[in-house]
């Protein structure tokens, strides 16, 4: 059996037990701790939650306050409007983080996306298209700060 364990395996990690007789290797008395690493990596010592829930009443409250920094920029070209959105940087101290487009409802939207904002001679801006044969109404949502910041939801009709 030495024979065998020499040629097909590395030899460091085996023993022969004089007593019995049998050869036995070390990475089973590894491989205990290594669970017991595992199962360690894994556990958590500290824990952080949050959660953060926004009312109706303050999204409306926002969209009043806040909707009137954006400026909206309605282009009609060949079948298709251009809508250009201005956007301000920050909102009560807290940076620009995102802006999602909803098509339909907001509910229950038949398309939803997010837009990548760009910058344009010092102003950032995001910008889709709609067809203009179309009576289509668009919500933009736009988020400021992490978490639980600030969202403001602009509604632009076409057509």
């Amino acid at each position: 059996m030495k024979h065998i364990v020499n040629k097909y395996m590395n030899t460091d990690i085996w023993e022969k037990r004089p007593a019995t007789g049998y050869v036995r290797c070390y990475i089973f008395r590894k491989v205990s701790s290594m669970r017991l690493a595992f199962i360690l990596y894994f556990f958590c010592f500290f824990s952080h939650a949050t959660s953060c829930v926004i009312s109706e009443k303050q999204m409306s409250d926002w969209n009043i306050e806040f909707s009137n920094l954006f400026d909206v920029n309605k282009k009609l070209g060949q079948g298709s409007y251009s809508i250009i959105v201005t956007i301000p940087k920050e909102i009560k101290d807290k940076e620009f983080d995102n802006v999602a487009i909803f098509k339909g409802s907001l509910e229950n939207p038949s398309f939803f996306a997010t837009l990548k904002p760009f910058e344009d001679e010092g102003d950032t801006k995001v910008w889709f298209t709609a067809q203009s044969s179309v009576n289509e109404v668009y919500y933009l949502n736009f988020g400021y700060g992490e978490s639980c910041g600030i969202s403001v939801t602009l509604t632009i009709s076409v057509n």
